[in-house]
């Protein structure tokens, strides 16, 4: 049942990122979205850091991008598309990211 509130959540936080002419819709949408979040912390939610920068952790880390480059480590996480999500300990959903790799030689 959590799995498909962030699902939920996730539009609701692109409604608020929407362009639009009225404030107080957006300010709305974005206080409903935060109060969600904080209630569903409450019962054990905890997000998953996939800080850009830090090393790919296949554990909680999902790579959906393999992105060549030498300017950064291998297995550097180097964007988050998704974030993920722990509960009560137990991982409910890997972060989608998009991780830096040497090219072949």
């Amino acid at each position: 049942m959590v799995r498909e509130i962030l699902t939920g959540s996730r539009r609701l936080r692109a409604c608020a990122e929407e362009r639009s002419s009225d404030a107080g819709y957006r300010k709305g949408v974005e206080l409903i979205y935060q109060r969600l979040i904080e209630t569903l912390k409450r019962i054990g939610l905890e997000p998953i850091e996939s800080t850009i920068g830090n090393e790919f952790d296949p554990n909680v880390h999902q790579a959906v991008v393999r992105y060549e480059t030498e300017e950064a480590p291998d297995n550097t996480i180097l964007e988050e598309f998704q974030r993920g999500y722990n509960f009560k300990g137990k991982l409910l959903r890997p972060a989608m990211v998009r991780v830096a790799v040497h090219p072949a030689s």
